[in-house]
């Protein structure tokens, strides 16, 4: 079930081969992006007040039985209280994900 829609995929290795695809898709998207905002400038004579681009993200999930689980239970020197941020080398699996990020000016 995705509950975004910038989620891609799930892997367990961070030297997957999509990673590779999905960093190179990102960096096309932000460059075309880029054109098409320059153009867009140049047609119209005003500057945007914002720059669109792309990040390629990815989080670490626990998994199952995990022995690192204990450092971010309630009480582990991990444990956050707004959000939790898994460390990759704690980490069984990745969830990649394109972001959209903007930039204003």
């Amino acid at each position: 079930m995705k509950r975004t829609s910038a989620y891609l995929f799930t892997t367990d290795k961070l030297e997957h081969v999509d990673m590779d695809m999905v960093r190179r898709d990102a960096r096309i998207k932000t460059l075309m992006q880029r054109a098409k905002e320059l153009q867009q400038e140049s047609e119209t004579g005003k500057v945007l007040p914002y720059r669109k681009s792309y990040r390629v993200v990815v989080r670490g999930r626990l998994g199952k039985n995990n022995p690192n689980a204990h450092l971010y239970r309630q009480g582990g020197p991990l444990k956050r209280y707004s959000c939790q941020e898994i460390r990759h080398e704690h980490s069984q699996r990745f969830d990649v994900y394109l972001r959209t990020v903007y930039t204003y000016r």
